[in-house]
């Protein structure tokens, strides 16, 4: 089945990265540790936030609406399989979502129509996950797993009245790479989620 995939990123603008030409050195890598230790972990602060304290999807939005402000979103066209390398259905997707358990797909990944931070991304954790898989003869695969990458994903797909429905596949690892684009991806859960 075709999906869309969505990572959380940070946006800057060129002027995040201005700088006065008389600054010391000093004075320049002052501001950087500062930018950076105000941004660095707005994406992943946006997918672990506490909803459960919020009434309603109203409310949460209202007091994060100042948090989220420079959190984008890259987008990836992909096709979803289950472990046996069959289509999963709308109602597979549901399935997991209703179970909440660990499980696993294989993702493969559309590159003609990926943005280019996800792309990014997307070879960052590739290559994460192969400089880790570098121990496994060392420290054990138990070891291994233990320290794989792991990222977030939301996902749209269409319901079977065409509507766009949204569910977050929670603690992604790679278990196995096949090929540029194929990813056999081992997940904690899979939830509903009511936005984009």
């Amino acid at each position: 089945m075709g999906i869309k995939i969505y990572l959380p990123y940070n946006q800057y603008d060129d002027e995040d990265f201005d700088s006065d030409m008389n600054m010391s050195n000093d004075e320049f890598f002052s501001r950087l540790e500062r930018e950076e230790q105000m941004s660095k972990n707005t994406a992943i602060d946006f997918f672990n936030q506490d909803r459960s304290r919020y009434k309603n999807a109203a409310s949460f939005n209202a007091a994060v609406a100042h948090k989220d402000a420079r959190v984008r979103y890259s987008v990836a066209s992909a096709t979803i399989s289950n472990a046996e390398e069959n289509d999963m259905s709308v109602d597979d997707i549901v399935s997991e979502c209703v179970k909440q358990t660990v499980g696993a797909v294989i993702l493969d990944f559309d590159y003609d129509n990926m943005d280019e931070e996800f792309e990014s991304d997307l070879k960052q954790w590739s290559n994460e996950h192969d400089s880790i898989n570098e121990y496994v003869d060392k420290l054990g695969e138990d070891w291994v797993f233990a320290n794989e990458p792991s990222k977030n994903f939301r996902i749209m797909y269409l319901n079977k009245v065409g509507e766009e429905k949204y569910a977050d596949i929670v603690n992604c690892r790679i278990i196995e790479k096949r090929g540029m684009s194929t990813y056999v991806i081992v997940y904690d859960k899979m939830t509903f989620n009511t936005e984009k």
